[in-house]
């Protein structure tokens, strides 16, 4: 809901990880007619994006959705990446303007610096009314209550968990 996409909407998914928001938004788009390369899927990770790039083969969205090895705090330079992890194509990255809505879903926390991040997704935005940069995080609840308590605990004990499981302990990130 908060990309409010459009057919014609160019999207960047920062720290796409396994593509999954890369697949919903591509879906959506191709339900409204997108055209080819409508998503691009940045995220450091090699494994993460090999797995991403087999479901996004898998989802039939291979026209619709690119994924890429790349650095949100430096998108001029990215990695094409194959489904058996192989770094295939280096392109140009994403250029001055070219982007009309950013998603980074649980991947700002990892981002060294976050100001150089966020400049370069205002470099990459198409500067119009519709345009959009939807960043979904999670932080740690402050206070002392005992849902305060239950809600960090989680947060800092299951949530590392269940990422070392997802990725079978090889993920790139930390949780």
């Amino acid at each position: 809901d908060c990309l409010q996409l459009q057919p014609e909407d160019k999207v960047l998914d920062l720290a796409t990880g396994t593509a999954d928001v890369s697949i919903l938004v591509g879906q959506q788009l191709r339900t409204l007619g997108a055209a080819t390369d409508a998503v691009l899927g940045v995220d450091p990770s090699g494994e993460m994006l090999r797995r991403g790039v087999a479901k996004v083969e898998s989802s039939g969205l291979d026209h619709v959705v690119r994924l890429v090895k790349g650095d949100a705090q430096d998108l001029t330079s990215v990695q094409g990446i194959d489904a058996a992890g192989t770094v295939a194509d280096p392109s140009a990255g994403a250029a001055t303007g070219s982007i009309d809505k950013i998603s980074m879903s649980f991947g700002i926390r990892n981002v060294p610096d976050r100001p150089k991040a966020l400049a370069e997704m205002r470099r990459v935005m198409r500067k119009k009314d519709s345009s959009r940069v939807c960043i979904l995080e999670l932080s740690l609840p402050s206070g002392e209550t005992f849902l305060s308590k239950v809600a960090r605990g989680f947060i800092t004990h299951v949530v590392p968990m269940i990422g070392w499981v997802a990725t079978m302990g090889s993920g790139g990130d930390e949780y």
